[in-house]
């Protein structure tokens, strides 16, 4: 902090905390919580005190604090009411890389416009979020803290995380409370609007809710349905233990407060073969694909043999002329004579006919 810084610092504490209230002014009745907390500013580049627009202007790494609430940004803006009190800050507005504190959370967004004497302020921005050691609120609108009620509200499209499991709603507001030994945490955060609840087992939807950190327990009102997979249950009450997994529906206590649940068993038997319908378009079969081709079987090896001598090409001899066919003289037709009549033969003897033998010569 530069000298100049730090000298008109401690001049704003000094006068926060001993300047009477002046004649004809209205008295603002201010919260408990920040009516006699002193209010510090200071800043790494120095302060700017604007008399004529009655401002003073923090830059680089601007800071304001006021008790446990601290707020930091890349400039801070205070702005006094009085012309004779130059200490009566009314107003601070904080732009650039905003970071509102106060243990066990931080704000941030875009810009904040914190009302001094009434201890509350509105963060607004881009990528909107309050974060705790454990949850986690995000909003697309705004986020407004207020220490009298030590709340944080989030608007528009709000979503808390706590692990895998989410609460989301068009508005969530998230209360503090400190125990007895001094410490400060999260103590509800109530849901309003479209409220859902999603968990790795099932979705929870109602109208309202009510999330309580100390046991982790959630409870919707106003048409609540669960959606387990494909069953789904209805009432109008429902409590989530986002620790154990345990989910219970009521329903009311006169008319039609049943609850009612539509279930799907899963069965372990296979389902019931079911011919198709007839197409009403022409089914085209689609090609078989070629079958493929068989394996043959390897030839048996020859056994080893001695080669066979090489025998000498057999050349036919050249085929033998046909003998020319000797064709016989026609014979010319002669006339048929009668032949000679032969003499009669003379008569044979009477005498016996010898036969001749071996050693007969002829």
């Amino acid at each position: 902090m530069t000298k100049p810084a730090a000298m008109l610092t401690v001049l704003l504490l000094v006068a926060m905390m001993t300047a009477p209230v002046q004649a004809g002014d209205t008295p603002v009745a201010a919260p408990a919580a920040t009516a006699a907390i002193p209010l510090e500013i200071s800043a790494d580049k120095g302060l700017v005190w604007d008399r004529a627009n009655r401002s003073y202007t923090a830059k680089g790494r601007a800071e304001v604090r006021q008790g446990e609430m601290q707020v930091t940004a890349d400039q801070i803006i205070a702005r006094y009411a009085g012309e004779d009190s130059a200490s009566d800050i009314q107003t601070v507005t904080a732009e650039g890389n905003v970071t509102l504190s106060q243990p066990p959370y931080n704000a941030y967004g875009d810009r904040a416009d914190y009302d001094v004497m009434q201890g509350r302020a509105v963060l607004t921005g881009a990528n909107l979020r309050i974060v705790t050691p454990d949850e986690r609120l995000t909003a697309q609108d705004r986020i407004t803290y207020d220490a009298a009620a030590g709340q944080m509200t989030a608007e528009g499209g709000a979503v808390m995380t706590r692990g895998t499991d989410r609460l989301s709603a068009s508005t969530l507001i998230a209360t503090f409370a400190t125990d007895a030994a001094g410490t400060r945490a999260l103590d509800t955060v109530t849901a309003e609007g479209g409220v859902s609840i999603t968990t790795p087992r099932e979705t929870i939807t109602g109208k309202r809710g009510v999330y309580r950190a100390a046991t982790q327990q959630a409870e919707l009102t106003g048409g609540v349905v669960i959606v387990q997979g494909p069953n789904r249950l209805e009432g109008t009450r429902a409590t989530v233990d986002m620790k154990t997994g345990l989910s219970q529906l009521f329903g009311a206590g006169a008319g039609d407060g049943r609850v009612r649940g539509v279930f799907y068993p899963k069965s372990n038997k296979a389902a019931p073969v079911v011919p198709p319908a007839v197409a009403s378009k022409p089914v085209v079969a689609q090609p078989e694909a070629a079958p493929p081709p068989p394996v043959s079987a390897p030839a048996p090896e020859k056994p080893a043999t001695a080669p066979l001598p090489v025998a000498a090409p057999v050349v036919d001899p050249a085929p033998e002329k046909p003998a020319a066919a000797v064709s016989a003289p026609a014979v010319s037709a002669l006339p048929l004579t009668p032949a000679a009549t032969a003499p009669p033969a003379a008569p044979l003897p009477d005498e016996p006919f010898a036969v001749p033998t071996a050693e007969t010569k002829p």
